[in-house]
């Protein structure tokens, strides 16, 4: 892989790991990862949690890092995690299913992924405005598009890292091009599951992009 190439590792977070493979792997990361583990009340979410760790330790690895690099996770002002300039990283979950989008040299990046479900549209008007989402309702499976958009957004949310002091009126997709404010995002589709919308955010145009399952169970 060149050095404007994109590791995607994911894997499914379904069922609880067995007791030894859970303290084993919590082993691999940070105290304070941990810390940040723990806080979480629900199974799945302190899962989510440490699966997305091991899969950037993965792509660390990937990209010829030592794993000890991961205890150099710094955040920005705006919260988003970075280790250094020349490692860039994202990762979502939703479901099923957790991602973890990383590169070396090739700038920032942003990944999401949404489980398609029921939600209420108009709720999103603020974010979208009435017009995207009255063309969202008018489509072949309003649902699809939704999510379609939504992680076309949060990816290059993700990937701008400033998050909520992000005005929702800056943001304009035009074709495979997002421009969040002053910046320009090129979105890659990434196809998981049929029953989920992934999408990529980076500053890469047609960037080369792996993606590969990993099983810790």
């Amino acid at each position: 892989m060149d050095k404007h190439g994109i590791s995607i590792l994911y894997a499914e977070n379904e069922r609880q790991l067995p007791p030894e493979l859970w303290h084993r792997y919590m082993e691999k990361v940070p105290v304070r990862i941990r810390d940040s583990i723990m806080r979480y009340v629900r199974w799945q979410d302190r899962h989510a949690h440490l699966i997305g760790n091991l899969l950037l330790l993965e792509n660390l690895k990937h990209f010829g890092y030592e794993p000890d690099l991961l205890f150099h996770i710094q955040y920005s002002e705006y919260g988003k995690p970075y280790i250094n300039s020349t490692v860039y990283f994202n990762i979502s979950h939703s479901g099923e299913y957790v991602i973890c989008a990383a590169s070396k040299d090739c700038g920032p990046l942003g990944i999401d992924i949404e489980k398609i479900k029921p939600v209420d549209l108009l709720d999103f008007s603020p974010v979208f405005g009435r017009q995207l989402i009255t063309d969202i309702l008018n489509s072949k499976d309003p649902m699809r598009q939704f999510f379609h958009m939504w992680t076309a957004f949060e990816s290059a949310i993700k990937a701008d890292g400033r998050g909520l002091s992000i005005s929702p009126e800056t943001l304009k997709m035009v074709g495979e091009e997002i421009k969040v404010a002053e910046s320009k995002w090129f979105l890659e589709y990434i196809d998981i599951d049929p029953h989920y919308i992934c999408h990529l955010s980076s500053q890469i145009q047609n960037p080369q992009v792996e993606i590969s399952k990993c099983n810790f169970i």
